[in-house]
């Protein structure tokens, strides 16, 4: 192993300790379990390449990168902030390619930066969409209505109880969860590619299946709520039942996906006959 590659792996081994050490800083578990997921997509990918590319460190393409990394790594012990934390990985691997291939390195690894963007800018441009609280309260509503809880309206996000008004916000609004679904949809795309229709088929119904989901999710909180279940609100609402719902929605999309290759695999055998 000569300098060049000692130093880009330093600098890829520090950015990603610095990305772990910051996820477990804030606490989101569930962020730093979809990046490890991630991480294992893109490795995947590197195990495919039967050619390995030189590292070419040039000014003054290295030295962008160079800064890059190094800012990030810095503003990671100082900055706690969301948006810090979705934009950091698409962030990082831009400098470290620009580092180590110079900008040739954006067209070779263009699969890798495509999963990177996806782990979290979505949930970045996610903040500037209108609000989804108003369409997950009527949604929820409808499936409270199967209940024997009486709601005697829904206005502005608020379902009007007997006893109570609870109002549904932003962050419960499903959003999280489809951002979530529609980077597991781009990393099965780019690990296990579909034909033809089937691909858009699949991000389409990843989004949907996040709204409904987490539709259910807010009926659940909704009934606790008005049950005086402050207990159970917690552990739905902030706690492990929150990642259950999470995990029934990821599992959903993998049963969803895997048929999907089940049948383009049949129509494919088909045409070669």
């Amino acid at each position: 192993m000569n300098d060049k590659q000692v130093i880009c792996l330093a600098l890829g081994v520090s950015l990603i300790l610095s990305y772990i050490n910051f996820l477990w800083r804030v606490g989101d578990i569930a962020h730093l379990a979809m990046s490890s997921l991630f991480a294992l997509g893109i490795w995947e990918l590197q195990t495919r390449k039967t050619i390995l590319y030189p590292i070419k460190i040039r000014r003054p393409d290295s030295l962008i990168g160079f800064l890059i990394i190094v800012s990030l790594c810095v503003i990671s012990f100082k900055v706690y902030s969301f948006v810090f934390i979705r934009l950091m990985p698409f962030l990082g691997g831009i400098g470290f390619l620009l580092f180590s291939f110079s900008r040739q390195g954006l067209r070779i690894y263009i699969k890798e930066i495509i999963l990177l963007f996806f782990l979290g800018v979505p949930s970045v441009i996610a903040l500037t969409l209108p609000d989804l609280s108003s369409l997950t309260a009527i949604f929820s509503g409808t499936l409270l209505s199967f209940t024997r809880l009486e709601i005697f309206s829904i206005e502005n996000s608020q379902f009007v109880l007997s006893s109570k008004v609870i109002k549904v916000f932003r962050g419960c609004s499903g959003i999280e969860y489809m951002t979530y679904l529609l980077g597991l949809s781009s990393l099965c795309l780019t690990l296990f590619p579909l034909s033809g229709s089937k691909k858009y088929f699949v991000i389409v119904c990843s989004q949907i299946l996040g709204f409904i989901v987490n539709c259910f999710r807010v009926s659940l909180l909704v009934v606790l709520v008005n049950d005086d279940r402050q207990i159970d609100f917690e552990y739905w609402h902030e706690g492990n039942g929150s990642l259950i719902f999470g995990g029934l929605s990821v599992i959903m999309l993998g049963l969803l996906y895997g048929f999907m290759i089940r049948l383009d695999h049949r129509q494919n055998k088909t045409l070669f006959l």
